[in-house]
């Protein structure tokens, strides 16, 4: 009678799970966690590459179940920042404070200093150790003046009138994360770039949506517009308001269905 709505968070933690059988407190949390697993009857996430990691660690029984989860993911029809000429780029690095690859990225960046218009990098949550304040202070000289740091959070339509001002969003995660940030700047025809690594760039990549590859970033540029309106209609499809309901609806009456067995 259990669903598991996969969060990125829950498949770090409970994939990185070590057990020392010598100690009675471990052996009865192994103990506890297997006789869980086994009995989940499904696994909810639209990263089938997520329930693919922990059906090869443990060969769970639980099937997978394709759908989105959020409202926030839902598509809509926007109204975007236009400008008449693209010359040089508006930015957008990560999502948080949580992920600590920040200057990696600027230091990527250096070379293509001159197609650069703004820098952006939302620092508004996820900070531990002080790093948002070491990062603001190691901001290569030569990109301090383009560099601007978002410190609160904004109202959630004033977020999105942000991203559509965005080029190119760039989210250098090997876990899943940012995916409402990088749904949004995908269905507002924004170029992305991401590690080939990730689960997140292997969707993209097997629904069929154009993603730059963090990996080789031998040139900075954006895709062209016939691109970049095909990924729009993939994320326009699959994230449909529609498509969420009758998902949902299929969860529910599967679990009606097994209360009534």
């Amino acid at each position: 009678k259990i669903y598991w709505r996969i969060w990125g968070t829950d498949n770090r933690v409970f994939l990185g799970k070590e057990y020392n059988y010598f100690l009675l407190k471990s052996y009865i949390n192994a103990f506890c966690d297997q006789f869980c697993r086994k009995r989940i009857g499904g696994y909810i996430t639209h990263l089938k590459e997520e329930y693919d990691l922990i059906y090869e660690k443990y060969n769970v029984k639980g099937k997978y179940i394709d759908t989105f989860m959020y409202p926030g993911d839902i598509y809509k029809e926007r109204i975007l920042f236009s400008k008449e000429k693209v010359d040089k780029y508006y930015i957008q690095i990560g999502n948080s404070a949580q992920e600590r690859n920040h200057l990696e990225v600027l230091k990527k960046l250096l070379p293509y200093k001159e197609k650069i218009e703004s820098i952006y990098c939302p620092l508004s949550y996820g900070d531990s150790d002080n790093y948002r304040e070491k990062l603001l202070n190691s901001i290569p000289n030569l990109l301090q003046d383009k560099f601007y740091p978002i410190l609160k959070m904004l109202p959630f339509e004033e977020y999105m009138e942000f991203l559509s001002k965005i080029d190119i969003g760039i989210f250098p995660f090997k876990r899943q994360q940012a995916f409402g940030n990088i749904l949004a700047l995908i269905s507002m025809k924004k170029t992305i770039y991401l590690d080939e690594n990730s689960l997140t760039y292997k969707y993209f990549k097997r629904i069929g949506v154009e993603i730059k590859s963090y990996n080789i970033f031998d040139e900075l540029e954006v895709f062209d517009d016939k691109i970049l309106e095909r990924n729009k209609n993939i994320i326009k499809k699959m994230f449909a308001e529609e498509k969420l309901l009758e998902d949902l609806e299929q969860i529910f009456s599967q679990k009606r269905l097994m209360q009534k067995v």
